[in-house]
């Protein structure tokens, strides 16, 4: 009669188990697809991926378009100042346009394409020497920085279109501003460069016109 007790204890026992094994293993199956469905819930997941690349996208977009405006701009400049450099080279500036304020306004100013400031414009000419030398730092070479092999930046405000048969050095530069370059430190803290273009030549020896500085 014991014996059989303790069947019935053992068998009631095993039968159990199956039981709470399968009410476990239910658990972990429900955790499982909570899981797999958080995993494959593709629901807002185009916003969140956005949300991750619109910044750099934008940033982008915006440093494409100051580059861009940036060549727009010495392009401009180099197309009036090759105009200007060709009226003084030929004596075609009356003496009403020959300061400097006066040259930038009616000379380089009206050859600007669209969205260049006038005002952001300094025009500077120099009459140089019939010779230049390196080592003395005559001439053209005045002008020259040897260790940066580039040109100097300008030192004085001096305007002088020279007369005729003249050597005359014309340097127009412009003020690029742009907030979106100064941010990634690419031009100076204020957003600022100066863009600069410039003409060596000989004045034609006509017989009126030019300035004798």
């Amino acid at each position: 009669m014991f014996t059989q007790a303790c069947l019935n204890t053992e068998t009631a026992h095993a039968a159990a188990r199956p039981a709470e094994e399968a009410k476990g293993g239910g658990r972990a199956d429900r955790r499982g697809r909570t899981v797999g469905a958080f995993g494959r819930d593709r629901r807002a997941a185009t916003a969140v991926e956005f949300g991750l690349v619109a910044m750099p996208f934008f940033l982008l977009v915006l440093m494409i378009f100051q580059t861009a405006l940036f060549h727009f701009a010495q392009q401009s400049l180099d197309l009036a100042t090759r105009e200007a450099s060709r009226l003084v080279m030929t004596g075609k500036v009356p003496a009403t346009q020959q300061s400097a304020e006066a040259f930038r306004n009616q000379l380089i100013c009206p050859k600007l394409l669209f969205g260049l400031e006038c005002a952001n414009i300094t025009a500077r000419a120099y009459k140089i020497g019939l010779t230049s030398d390196a080592s003395a730092g005559t001439g053209i070479y005045q002008f020259v920085d040897a260790s940066a092999k580039a040109l100097r930046a300008p030192t004085s405000a001096s305007f002088c279109i020279g007369a005729a048969s003249d050597y005359v050095f014309l340097d127009v530069s412009y003020s690029f501003t742009s907030g979106i370059a100064a941010l990634f430190g690419l031009l100076a803290a204020n957003g600022v460069k100066s863009l600069r273009s410039t003409s060596l030549f000989r004045n034609e020896p006509f017989s009126t016109g030019g300035a004798t500085c």
